[in-house]
């Protein structure tokens, strides 16, 4: 990818598009972080693709494989991460139906906090009112914190 002023060109991109889509397209249990980062080179060309991670995972034999182990450790997956406007929480590993997500500043500062449903498919936060740069998300049940995971607000 060049820029040239405000126009930026994609020609290396373009040549290995489809090799991105097919990692765009895994289950991120699977793929990692590779996945999310295949998704931003993706919406470069269409913004507007939305992925169903559950179904994809399921059909896998991922998540049932991942809520069938009692006792998993709890983990956080945000995606797309770095964000822009909207970013998703997947919280897997705890038996609680509702749960506090606080989205911490680097000072410490609370900068957004909400209930939030426990979903297979994930929850959708809305963060066009961040300031771009370096968030923490902390997870919190039965009054005490979970796991935690880093948000980068990008624009």
């Amino acid at each position: 990818m060049h820029t040239e002023g405000n126009i930026v060109r994609m020609e290396g991109i373009e040549s290995y598009r489809e090799q991105i889509s097919e990692i765009a397209f895994q289950c991120p249990y699977q793929g990692g972080q590779g996945v999310f980062r295949a998704r931003f080179f993706l919406s470069l060309f269409n913004d507007s693709i939305e992925y169903d991670d559950a179904s994809v995972c399921l059909a896998q034999g991922i998540l049932k494989v991942i809520h069938s182990v009692k006792n998993i450790a709890p983990s956080l997956l945000i995606k797309p991460n770095p964000a822009s406007n909207e970013t998703e929480v997947l919280l897997t590993g705890i038996a609680s139906e509702k749960y506090l997500l606080k989205i911490i500043s680097q000072d410490g500062r609370i900068v957004n906090e909400m209930i939030l449903k426990h979903s297979l498919t994930g929850n959708k936060i809305n963060t066009s009112t961040l300031v771009p740069g370096v968030y923490y998300v902390e997870v919190i049940t039965d009054s005490k914190s979970v796991c935690r995971g880093k948000l980068v607000i990008m624009r």
